[in-house]
């Protein structure tokens, strides 16, 4: 069977076809390939574990796994439902003193428990030990230590381990004191004070009933026990019967049970019981059942439940699992492997790490920690065209690409033969278009030589970037080698840059003179120049046809920077991919800023990702949107660009997006005397064709008639998509006019004033926004909608007209009025900027709005129409207080608790047409986070007082847990704007 297409070709031949990007770097991002949902809610053999590292129980059974690589703390129940303890998920430090689900954390790698439910987490990443009391609430008890592990003694006293080779106690007071180790990496000093003895690398603790504390020395392959008189001694190690076949690794885990002591080394488990030492499960593999035929891949925490149960934590097979009754069975976590043959995008990744392209648009992608190659089809079907899914590195020449075991593939390129390239450990493989796979660069054996021999001769050493030239050479990133290596095409492999030394030197030397930082990504520009994600110089290096090595991005600081500024003084976070467009533009992967950025005629940009490593902002603008780790780049045959989500185990693609329209924002209408400096900004805002504000587009501002000097000329919008230039008045008075352009876009005016002479006012309607919480600019009304329609020159009202609640709203406030589709609607309040109204029935697909003053009087006068589209609904949900970016829902009743079980009634306006009774005639429907609720849930009816204005009763889940949901309400098919909270409470 061939698994590549003969058609393929190497990258920058594909490059060939794409066309130009559209300037300057505005993307809409999409999840291609790829599910990871946390799971919480649900089975726990049905969530996702991200490397789960430490373990308790408490004393009702209830396990708490430390999700290292999620940031959180999960629970899972004795019913076996799982939910988060503490963390949100982000990494960060933030929440002390308020509930530990809201809480920040980092790398959190091990957990201890007292009998009365304090939960302690050794919060790694954060170099603090935080305590979570039984109500729940998350206070840090000590800082400044990197820690490895922790048990308590059950009276408030806490134990740790850290990376100075000490072991330290905290008491109830916060009092810290050194009970073991000198801080010397060493092995030494049985038989006397353990705080006189060497340690090397402690890294797990617990404690047997008669409080002697045990602990895995993992340098040194030793268990050592402190006593209570404070001596230390080994009970396993080499030097004693008890001695464990040291091949099998290091000692990762103990904890102490009711049969004695177990202690994981590397993937296999011991029991001790006085001297006698039995190894009851082996490793690197993952199998259930039988105690005796179970395996486990690296066994990183290990804890002992009141039933004499004992959990262990299975790293790299992602899973908790549970040894009882000489049986084993997983408990916790699930493969997150899964989907060939079904729709990639609700297919599984674990750590995916670079996506290639062949000629025919099938997308390749190194599924590293599933060991595996997978490929997608342009119509998104997903398989395996390389590994077994188990890790190793057996078999290459002339093999069955899915006989081979694959260990962590990581970079990849098409050569100029067709052949898919991916490296494989210390090796690189070729993939042929027949579907055979053989040995391109490496032994398999990690190390340097064989430098102008042939490349299938020679040690490399972790390749993590690849890419091909249009001559048939192909560079290899051998990161940890410090060096660029080429392979041409006879297939000999020699340096081309750096000397093997890491560091930073050699720019206008040869670049085989230069020193690099791991590099980790590779490009050939158009013109066959090498460009190197130098990743921890933080800087991408060039080399040029003479050999010559340059800086051309970057400072070397590790830091966020600012867009728009010359690549030179760009400030970049770990580059780790590059990628060309064929006009020359460099796109970066910055692996540790959690963004993708480019360089253009010199000048850098940011296009996709917000600096937080997190999962948010599909379908929105790719700039606002969260990444997480991202590793991997390629470009499609219709300029798509394609990301590696690698925290996310998602593949993303941004596609471009065009600006569609040019609008004036504010700043219309102004006046002042001759020479006056405009006190208001003429602000402009250019979006995509469905409302996205698009950044760095260049607007040109210029006085159309009139006199007037202006701040700036040609303004290049920000994130939201806005741009402005302040007016300064010329001296003669009549009218002024500044107009704002946008390449191939309808150009918008801002009239203005000079005063001098009579100059009639006339009011107009600048926009109509929802009235709701949001504010947003509304794109169509709906009956019962409550809307601001703000205007410039309205009569100078002095103060702000607002009905009070429960009076009658008129159609007439202050001598406003208001008028749509030809019907007077009801006013609820009114100022000099806007009036506040109620939508009242609209008929036909369109509708006018106009504003009158004077209403009904002889001097009555009105703006001039504008027209919106007539849609069915525009639901929003009112806030209780102050509107925000999040806000809780208006309850009826806002002193009643929202409890499980309870009936509650929430307040919401734009519902629609409603009936003779009251209730709107399109279906509702609302949902609580992911919970939707039943029809017979939602009772939604007009509100007898308050025209336009909907009571919404809910019947909430009488297993509802307590929390805080965003909730979401819908009408026909236009859904509330997000936001909204409800908090329930028990």
């Amino acid at each position: 069977m061939s698994y590549i297409s003969r058609y393929a070709l190497p990258a920058l031949a594909l490059l060939a076809v794409i066309p130009s990007f559209a300037q300057p770097f505005n993307y809409r991002i999409t999840t291609l390939a790829g599910s990871n949902p946390i799971g919480d809610g649900g089975p726990a053999t049905s969530a996702f574990l991200y490397y789960p590292q430490g373990l308790a129980v408490d004393s009702q059974g209830n396990l708490f796994i430390a999700d290292t690589g999620n940031h959180r703390i999960r629970r899972v129940a004795t019913d076996g439902t799982i939910s988060t303890f503490a963390g949100t998920g982000t990494a960060g430090s933030a929440g002390d003193g308020g509930p530990a689900d809201g809480a920040q954390l980092a790398s959190p790698q091990a957990l201890a428990i007292d009998p009365d439910g304090t939960v302690y987490i050794a919060d790694s990443g954060n170099s603090r030990i935080r305590k979570v009391s039984p109500a729940g609430t998350i206070t840090t008890i000590t800082a400044g230590y990197s820690i490895n592990g922790l048990v308590t003694d059950g009276r408030g006293t806490v134990y740790f381990c850290d990376s100075t080779n000490r072991i330290r106690k905290v008491d109830a007071r916060g009092q810290v004191t050194v009970i073991a180790g000198t801080g010397q990496s060493v092995y030494s000093g049985d038989g006397g004070p353990a705080t006189q003895a060497g340690l090397a690398f402690p890294r797990s603790l617990t404690i047997d009933p008669n409080g002697n504390l045990y602990f895995a020395e993992t340098s040194s392959v030793r268990v050592r026990k402190i006593d209570n008189a404070g001596i230390i001694t080994s009970v396993i190690g080499r030097d004693n019967a008890q001695i464990i076949d040291t091949t099998t690794g290091s000692p990762y885990c103990v904890t102490w049970t009711s049969n004695g002591l177990y202690v994981a080394y590397y993937s296999f488990l011991y029991q001790v019981q006085g001297n006698a030492v039995t190894r009851i499960a082996t490793g690197n593999s993952f199998d259930d059942g039988p105690i005796f035929n179970a395996t486990f891949d690296l066994i990183y925490g290990l804890a002992a439940a009141p039933d004499g149960a004992i959990y262990v934590t299975d790293y790299w097979n992602s899973r908790v699992r549970r040894i009882r009754s000489s049986a084993v069975a997983t408990i916790a976590g699930r493969s997150r492997y899964g989907g060939d043959g079904g729709p990639a995008a609700s297919a599984l990744f674990f750590e995916p790490r670079n996506v290639v392209y062949d000629g025919l648009g099938n997308l390749f992608v190194t599924d590293n920690r599933n060991s595996r190659v997978r490929k997608i089809t342009p119509d998104g079907v997903i398989t395996t065209v390389a590994g077994t899914g188990i890790r190793g590195a057996s078999g290459a020449t002339n093999s069955d690409p899915l006989r081979v075991n694959l260990y962590f593939p990581h970079s990849m390129a098409f050569d100029s033969d067709g052949n898919l390239l991916f490296s494989d450990l210390a090796r690189v493989l070729a993939l042929t278009p027949s579907g055979a796979l053989r040995n391109f660069a490496g032994r398999g054996s990690s190390g340097f030589g064989g430098d102008g021999a042939a490349a299938n001769a020679a040690t490399v050493r972790d390749i993590m970037g690849m890419a091909a030239d249009a001559k048939g050479n192909v560079y290899l990133a051998d990161a940890y080698n410090y060096r660029i290596r080429q392979v041409d095409a006879s297939g000999i492999v020699r340096t081309v840059a750096g000397n093997g030394t890491n560091g930073f030197a050699g720019d206008g030397g040869p670049a085989t003179q230069a020193r690099l930082a791991s590099p980790q990504g590779v490009a050939v520009a158009p013109n066959g120049e090498l460009y190197i994600a130098d990743t921890f110089n933080r800087r991408i290096r060039k080399v040029g046809a003479n050999g010559i090595i340059t800086t051309v991005a970057g400072t070397g600081v590790y830091r966020r920077g600012d867009d728009g500024v010359p690549a030179a003084s760009a400030t970049l976070m770990n580059p780790i991919a590059l990628a060309f467009d064929p006009a020359g533009n460099l796109f970066i992967v910055e692996n540790g800023g959690n963004s993708v950025s480019v360089i253009s005629k010199g000048v850098f940009y940011r296009v996709a990702g917000n600096g937080l490593a997190d999962f948010a902002g599909d379908d929105g603008l790719a700039s606002a949107a969260s990444l997480a780790n991202p590793s991997g780049i390629a470009i499609d045959s219709k300029g798509n660009i394609v990301i590696v989500d690698t925290g996310n185990g998602r593949i993303r693609m941004l596609t471009s997006i065009l600006p569609s329209r040019l609008l004036a924002v504010s700043g219309d209408k102004q006046s002042g005397k001759p020479a006056a400096r405009l006190a208001s900004p003429l602000v402009v805002r250019v979006t995509s064709s469905d409302g996205l504000g698009l950044a760095n587009i260049p607007v040109t501002f210029v006085v159309a008639s009139g006199t007037a000097t202006l701040s700036r000329n040609v303004v290049s919008t920000d994130g939201s998509g806005g741009a402005s230039v302040v007016a300064t008045l010329g001296s003669t008075p009549g009218p002024v006019v500044v107009r704002a352009t946008v390449q191939d876009l309808a150009p918008v005016s801002f009239e203005l004033t000079i005063e001098g002479q009579s100059t009639p006012q006339t009011m107009r309607i600048t926009e109509v926004r929802s009235a709701g919480p949001s504010n947003a600019l509304v794109e169509g009304l709906a009956e019962n909608m409550w809307i601001d329609v703000y205007a410039d020159n309205l009569p100078q009202i002095g103060r702000v007209v607002v009905l009070p609640d429960g009076d009658p709203f008129p159609k007439q406030l202050s001598g406003l009025c208001l008028e749509v589709g030809g019907t007077f609607a009801l006013i609820r309040a009114v100022d000099s900027r806007k009036v506040t109204a109620v939508v009242p029935a609209l008929a036909g697909t369109s509708t006018q709005v106009r504003i009158f003053s004077s209403c009904g009087q002889t001097a009555q006068r009105s703006t001039e129409p504008v027209v919106y589209p007539v849609q069915a609904a525009s639901p929003e949900l009112l806030a209780a207080g102050e509107p925000g970016e999040e806000y809780a829902v208006a309850l009826r009743t806002p002193e009643a608790d929202a409890k499980p079980g309870a009936s509650v009634q929430i307040l919401a306006i734009g519902l629609g047409t409603a009936d003779s009774a009251g209730s709107p005639t399109a279906s509702v429907s609302v949902r609580l986070g992911e919970i939707e609720l039943s029809s017979d849930s939602v009772k939604p009816a007009l509100d007898p007082i308050n025209p336009g204005l909907f009571v919404v009763t809910l019947t909430l889940p009488a297993d509802l847990p307590p929390g805080k949901y965003p909730v979401e309400i819908q009408a026909a098919s236009y859904k509330s704007r997000t936001g909204a909270q409800l908090t329930v409470v028990e």
